[in-house]
């Protein structure tokens, strides 16, 4: 569960934080969001796998495989109803996007596809993440994403509110021997991702400096699983939370001014 909570970049954080700063359209910024997908696609897996470990049954490997099945089968009907269904109605598509109701379709969608998910025995992130790729194989695409911006950053925070409503700072936090270690493994780790993966995707030693530098946080994926947590360990991984999540911000703040100085150095 350890593992779970430290392993995935916060996406929301750092996109918004690549808004921010106008870094959308920097070369590093194509491989920070590469990487955030891919981590976006295996961290629900994760999410469903710790569900049913923290559930107390037997987990063997044939119910890994099993659920692998399961999210198999939803993305493939994910794909058809983007490819198939959304297709041959995109004149109706087209037509509603402009509509007032068109963020209640779009919620709906997520819903609904959050709902089979469950239904499934999976996470509803799963579901929700698989509602996205339905409808970004549409021509409304942008549309799409025009309505739904300000619904997330209305209800982002409020799912982080809900996480620290959960916590209770009134025990010392346990082993926090282990919690500085596991601070500083979180930012190493994610520096090697950056300036190593960097430079295998194309970058330039500052350039993948500067992207491992702008991976540290953690945030959405990281809070799911310290939900399913209980006791020390929610308190363990809601101090680990607070800290990645502000030395992100930090280093995510500081990765320009040290791109630059690297530059010249270099230079």
């Amino acid at each position: 569960m350890i593992g779970g909570i430290v392993y995935a970049t916060s996406s929301s954080i750092t996109v918004k934080l690549l808004e921010s700063k106008n870094r959308l359209e920097d070369k590093d910024s194509e491989y920070i969001l590469s990487l955030l997908i891919f981590e976006d696609l295996a961290a629900p897996i994760l999410v469903t796998v710790l569900i049913g470990l923290s559930g107390g049954n037997s987990f063997s490997a044939p119910d890994f495989l099993f659920i692998f099945l399961k999210v198999s089968l939803l993305a493939g009907a994910a794909v058809w109803m983007s490819r198939i269904v959304l297709h041959k109605a995109q004149h109706w598509m087209k037509k509603v996007a402009h509509e007032d109701s068109f963020l209640i379709l779009v919620l709906g969608v997520a819903i609904t596809y959050g709902g089979f998910a469950v239904f499934l025995g999976l996470s509803e992130v799963i579901g929700a993440f698989l509602a996205g790729i339905i409808l970004a194989g549409t021509e409304v695409k942008e549309k799409t994403e025009e309505v739904v911006l300000p619904v997330r950053n209305l209800f982002l925070p409020f799912f982080f509110l809900n996480f620290g409503l959960s916590l209770e700072f009134n025990e010392e936090i346990p082993s926090l021997g282990l919690l500085v270690i596991i601070v500083i493994w979180s930012i190493i780790h994610k520096l090697a991702a950056g300036y190593f993966g960097g430079q295998l995707y194309g970058l330039s030693k500052q350039e993948a400096l500067k992207a491992g530098l702008s991976l540290s946080s953690r945030g959405e994926f990281s809070v799911i699983i310290a939900g399913l947590a209980t006791g020390g360990l929610k308190v363990f991984a809601g101090a680990y939370i607070l800290i990645a999540a502000l030395v992100g911000m930090l280093l995510f703040q500081l990765s320009s001014w040290i791109h630059s100085r690297v530059q010249k150095n270099s230079g």
